[in-house]
């Protein structure tokens, strides 16, 4: 690990209450037990400390979070605060669900665990998610029935968007006035689907989209976002992270799709206690398992399996094999999502199938970056130039 600070994307439950058509996951009844939770927040911190790692971040994934019992996760809470106190660590918990099996018993688990913060997901327009033995309708109408209850009990709740083919034929901006306006969404990430397990014949390989496609939508996007969101307190992903990247104000963007090694910096780890690389590995792809942290005393030693060293080779590999050294955005993308390449082209050694649409979208956030700061240093000039009287009401604009 090259940083203080190490992310587990933890899967307490394989059960979910919705049956959406393109996801990757083996659904079970399977959830974890509060002492193999114990055993394995032990492992993962002992392995962290033996690494002088001292933040932790939990991703609290499914499955489906809220088929479980709020006490559990009160429970849990109690046994990652006792840890944390103990071994002098730092845990915060992050809460993704698909929503529609929340009520107002979670809002105290929400509150204490999750400082009143959630991630879900809703695709405009939705042609796969749906409810169990119901509709996308049934599942939009559950949602945004849903959402407005959490927003009354203080919730913000964060949205992932995940674009399709039918995106395309709107207008960009009625897919931003759909999350921003109508739903009342402040923080909105836009994500790429994959075709997931191969084996699973209700995934449809169509669900790879169109990279020019896909690439004149994001231009159109940010545009939308940088005349009315940009000022107005709307966050749009991976957007604001690549404008404070061109405009050196961060290292780089957040998504762990252009992290510059994954395997460096996430890990998964299912109920059953199967670890890998994250959710999509551990329950698409079985044969990518790195071991077992519930049948070994020492993560230390699944972490050192041939199948994760696949994983932090892949980066080196792929400029020394492919065309990504000679990207001037490399130090952005870094070949991309792994598990995009492979199950788009069944190699880890190939660069993520959307690069195009993602070159297209650095190119443009790059240009927006360079006449924003144009922009912010004629007003920082404009104001140097007022008298000192003329200057009472400007003196933090810029701060």
């Amino acid at each position: 690990m090259t940083t203080n600070h190490i992310s587990l994307i933890l899967l307490p439950t394989l059960k979910c209450n919705a049956n959406c058509e393109y996801c990757f996951e083996n659904k079970k009844d399977t959830t974890l037990s509060l002492e193999s939770f114990k055993a394995i927040l032990k492992k993962f911190c002992n392995y962290a400390m033996s690494r002088n790692i001292s933040n932790i971040s939990i991703y609290w994934q499914g499955g489906e979070v809220f088929t479980m019992k709020p006490e559990w996760y009160m429970r849990a809470l109690g046994i990652i605060n006792q840890l944390c106190e103990k071994e002098k660590l730092s845990i915060i918990n992050h809460l993704q669900t698909n929503l529609i099996g929340y009520n107002r018993k979670w809002n105290k688990v929400i509150e204490n665990m999750f400082n009143n913060e959630i991630s879900s997901s809703l695709d405009f327009p939705n042609l796969y998610r749906k409810t169990q033995k119901g509709t996308t309708n049934l599942f939009n109408d559950k949602w945004r029935k849903k959402f407005s209850e959490a927003k009354l009990s203080g919730i913000i709740v964060n949205v992932i968007a995940i674009p399709n083919a039918e995106t395309f034929k709107m207008d960009a901006s009625a897919f931003y006035a759909y999350y921003v306006e109508e739903v009342g969404v402040k923080n909105i990430q836009i994500n790429t689907p994959f075709p997931g397990n191969p084996f699973n014949s209700k995934v449809n390989p169509q669900l790879v989209l169109e990279n020019e496609q896909l690439g004149y939508f994001y231009i159109e996007l940010l545009d939308i976002w940088l005349k009315e969101g940009l000022n107005s307190g709307v966050s749009f992903s991976p957007f604001k992270e690549l404008i404070d990247f061109f405009m050196d104000r961060r290292d780089g963007g957040s998504s762990c799709i252009w992290s510059s090694n994954c395997s460096d910096q996430f890990l998964c780890i299912d109920p059953n206690g199967n670890v890998s690389q994250c959710d999509c590995w551990v329950t698409s792809y079985p044969e990518f398992r790195f071991g077992n942290i519930l049948e070994s005393d020492d993560l230390s030693v699944i972490m050192k399996s041939n199948i994760r060293d696949r994983f932090k080779q892949r980066a080196s590999q792929m400029i020394k094999t492919g065309n990504c050294v000679e990207c001037e955005y490399l130090a952005i993308c870094h070949g991309g999502c792994p598990v995009r390449a492979y199950s788009t082209y069944n190699s880890l050694q190939r660069k993520d199938p959307y690069c195009e649409s993602y070159k297209i979208m650095f190119d443009n956030a790059k240009k927006a970056a360079i006449k924003l700061s144009r922009d912010k240093y004629k007003c920082k000039q404009n104001i140097h130039n007022l008298k000192p009287s003329e200057r009472k009401f400007t003196d933090r604009v810029f701060d």
